[in-house]
């Protein structure tokens, strides 16, 4: 909402949050790609790909999470290639898709209109 200060005081907070999880669960992969997630909005890009990297050696199943680090990090292509993995295995939730804001960067980009608009109209 234009307020940097106050989103990089709450993405330090979330961080935090994270790291406390990771403690408590550190094979989750889930919680490597959140961790991921939040040290690339702090620009962290390094740190964030490597706990991309374990995230998916810890479960390589984590298909729309790790798109939405790569929208984050507007990786669009690379993004593309994992949302249309979680399609092929018939679990793309396209409102999902639609309504995240970790996609607002690729909402423009011609292969996302064209999987959402095919998705939403099946």
């Amino acid at each position: 909402m234009g307020d940097t200060d106050q989103a990089e005081n709450y993405y330090g907070k979330s961080k935090d949050l994270i790291q406390k999880k990771l403690a408590a669960e550190p094979e989750n992969g889930g919680h490597y790609l959140d961790m991921g997630m939040v040290l690339s909005r702090l620009g962290a890009e390094q740190q964030a790909n490597r706990m991309a990297n374990e995230a998916m050696q810890l479960d390589s199943t984590q298909y729309f999470r790790y798109a939405m680090l790569l929208c984050i990090q507007n990786r669009h292509d690379d993004a593309l290639l994992y949302i249309n993995k979680v399609r092929d295995i018939g679990e793309l939730n396209y409102i999902w898709l639609k309504m995240d804001a970790d996609f607002d960067n690729i909402r423009y980009h011609p292969g996302y209109q064209k999987l959402l608009a095919e998705g939403l109209h099946k």
